[in-house]
């Protein structure tokens, strides 16, 4: 079973695909959620920036913490990646692994007005409060791939194998053109893109993590 990455927006609908996909195919689910807690174990936090300002002004003074973010998410999605059984929901993994052959990369996305309705109604608050929360998010994302990462323009459609709108197609219609897609014989792994996984795993792990390597160093949920 291929290793299959799905990054979405914030009220998309891009967790209800996951676990859609993820169950249909008993594979065990590494959420972003799950990679935030490892960075809390770490002592690390994504900023609370709330202007772009702001973002720019951590990003000149936090050099060092930048580069931490960015080696323990890379080590965490690394290490469970070379599995070759897990689905990743996570806005650094389609970059992390770019260039591996046979892994699957998805982005979820929808009008700003459905993902703000979609969010208001999960959540329980206005609309106009979702689409501060979206536009907060939208922005931490940004700031992590582009300081940690040196990731810019990352929603650009040559970065993805399929772009799936849930403003034109619903979320239960995405999942089943995705497993579609991933059942493709040539998405399977091979000899050589399990190699290429393991090697960047090891090239980008910190010595830190390296001495839990007895147990996955991130909590994952395995669907029922």
């Amino acid at each position: 079973m291929p290793v299959i990455v799905i990054v979405s927006e914030t009220g998309s609908e891009g967790p209800d695909i996951a676990n859609r996909v993820a169950r249909r195919l008993g594979l065990s689910m590494l959420d972003h959620s799950n990679v935030l807690d490892r960075l809390a174990q770490h002592g690390f936090s994504l900023p609370e920036c709330p202007t772009p300002q702001a973002l720019a002004g951590a990003a000149q003074e936090n050099n060092w913490r930048q580069h931490e973010i960015g080696k323990i998410i890379s080590a965490e999605i690394m290490f469970l990646a070379r599995k070759n059984s897990m689905l990743i929901h996570s806005p650094y993994a389609p970059h992390l692994l770019a260039g591996i052959s046979h892994i699957p990369r998805i982005r979820v996305r929808a009008p700003v007005t459905q993902r703000a309705r979609n969010f208001s109604a999960a959540n329980g608050c206005s609309e106009a409060e979702a689409l501060q929360e979206i536009n907060r998010k939208d922005r931490q994302t940004d700031w992590i791939l582009e300081t940690c990462f040196r990731i810019d323009s990352p929603n650009r459609a040559e970065n993805f194998d399929l772009v799936a709108d849930t403003g034109w197609l619903s979320a239960q219609d995405w999942a089943e053109q995705i497993l579609d897609l991933v059942q493709d014989p040539d998405f399977f792994p091979n000899a050589t893109s399990i190699a290429k996984l393991c090697a960047l795993a090891s090239h980008l792990t910190s010595p830190q993590i390296n001495e839990n390597r007895g147990s996955d160093p991130c909590q994952t949920s395995t669907p029922g």
